[in-house]
């Protein structure tokens, strides 16, 4: 995670194919929340690859929408954000 302007980016997640399915990507997610409120920050955001469907699906049922498409470093992005309510 990196902190940028008003928002807390996640940059990479990942959980081994062999823990899938434990709830280990969802207790990251909502540690990167914890932590963007932590910081006051509004907001969380993150790329992911365009033929990465099933992680857009993912990010969108945490809450997460589309805020723009865009090629970077030669691969098709989706780019996503979600708001962070102020716990303070």
């Amino acid at each position: 995670m990196v902190e940028m302007g008003d928002g807390l980016e996640i940059e990479n997640i990942a959980v081994h194919p062999s823990a899938q399915g434990k709830g280990i990507g969802r207790n990251l997610m909502e540690f990167a929340e914890r932590r963007g409120r932590e910081l006051n920050k509004g907001r969380l955001t993150l790329r992911t690859d365009e033929v990465m469907v099933e992680n857009q699906a993912i990010y969108t049922h945490l809450g997460f929408t589309e805020t723009r498409r865009a090629i970077e470093h030669g691969y098709r992005r989706v780019f996503m954000e979600k708001p962070l309510a102020n716990s303070g």
